[in-house]
């Protein structure tokens, strides 16, 4: 079986279809426990797609970067054939939040795979899971799109109150006009008609998403919170969710770090400050799906040192009884074995309880630092080059 038939095989069974029987063994009936949402239908059509799914969410972007340039050609609002960076960043948002959803699907099908030698659930409660983690409910999405649409309006009416700008540094009072403006869209009928479809579709579909990256989260948690067997001498399966969360963390990051490096003008006070909340959500996103799998480890690690320290506790009283009655015959083999304890009190006390290994952390924290480290460059030689 090809890599792509795998993955639309898993996808199949994630969305309540499960493929057909291998091996004469009938599938699991499995009944979904609500209707998949419009980005996940979307999402399993392009996958569906010949080809490379991500081939698709490019043509997309390009599609659409043609359609708004189109549209300031006709109007005279920029000259034929020119292209700006702009338009192509507003562009590409849509295909690139549904390009960012599709992947971080396929990724945690597979997490879930190389989770499972510590997965305590039955054949059926991993289909559930599955579903769970590429599957938000239909009007969850839908709900969750329209508040995305209302918190960025806020947003946008509130930077004023917070920073003395201009709705998004653009200079005009209505939050939506001074969007389109900064986002190059010129004040003519048909290029403003379609700017402001792009960008209600845009946070629509980004509320939508970003919905769906929590829900994979919150499923995430349950899994480990609820359905792990614990053995701290066999972390390596406990490790496979932790790579997708900083996976996650890292893909986050690197969205904002594209547009900051293909229109650095954007990224304003007012935008920079919300930038710092963005930056708490995606280190929290790595953090806090995890932080089940962090106590139970940490609770079977505190239970091994408390078995090791009563028995390390009996030899040495055992000690002391041969030391008091004389009788220190056979004394090499408790020599031995208070070595021994002591060698398990170490190895059990070098054990990590986060399940994550250190290249992970350190992936996360580069990439979280990366752009920090750009935007300072770029304040620096923007004064320095100023002056």
């Amino acid at each position: 079986m090809t890599r792509r038939a795998s993955t639309a095989s898993h996808r199949a069974k994630a969305l309540g279809r499960p493929p057909a029987a291998e091996g004469g063994v009938p599938p699991i009936r499995f009944v979904p426990p609500y209707p998949p949402s419009w980005i996940d239908r979307l999402t399993a059509v392009i996958d569906r797609l010949p080809g490379p799914s991500w081939l698709a969410y490019v043509a997309a972007a390009f599609v659409m970067n043609l359609l708004l340039s189109a549209a300031h050609w006709l109007t005279g609002a920029s000259p034929l054939g020119r292209f700006d960076r702009v338009h192509f960043l507003l562009a590409a948002a849509i295909p690139f939040a549904l390009g960012i959803v599709d992947y971080l699907d396929r990724e945690a099908l597979k997490a879930l795979e190389e989770f499972r030698p510590a997965l305590r659930a039955s054949d059926a409660e991993v289909l559930l899971f599955r579903y769970r983690l590429v599957t938000i409910p239909a009007w969850t999405a839908v709900w969750s799109g329209l508040a995305f649409i209302v918190v960025a309006v806020a947003v946008g009416s509130g930077v004023p109150l917070l920073t003395g700008e201009t709705p998004l540094g653009s200079g005009s009072a209505n939050p939506l006009a001074g969007a389109l403006l900064l986002l190059g869209v010129a004040p003519t009928p048909l290029a403003t008609t379609l700017g402001v479809l792009i960008v209600i579709a845009m946070f629509f579909t980004e509320g939508a998403a970003v919905y769906h990256i929590l829900n994979q989260m919150v499923t995430i948690s349950r899994i480990y919170t609820h359905h792990t067997n614990v053995d701290l001498f066999r972390l390596a399966p406990l490790y496979a969710f932790s790579r997708h969360t900083a996976r996650t963390s890292i893909v986050l990051l690197g969205a904002g770090l594209f547009g900051f490096l293909l229109v650095p003008g954007l990224y304003t006070a007012g935008v920079i400050v919300m930038s710092i909340f963005f930056l708490a959500l995606v280190m929290a996103t790595f953090v806090l799906p995890l932080a089940g799998a962090h106590r139970l480890l940490g609770q079977e690690k505190e239970r091994l040192l408390t078995e090791n320290g009563a028995m390390l506790k009996a030899t040495v009283a055992e000690l002391h009884r041969r030391v008091a009655s004389g009788r220190l015959r056979d004394m090499d083999n408790m020599n031995k074995a208070m070595a021994s304890l002591e060698i398990e009190h170490a190895a059990l006390a070098r054990i990590p309880t986060w399940p994550w290994e250190p290249g992970t952390v350190r992936s996360v924290v580069a990439a979280v630092l990366l752009p920090v480290f750009l935007y300072a460059v770029q304040q620096i030689l923007s004064r320095t080059l100023g002056g």
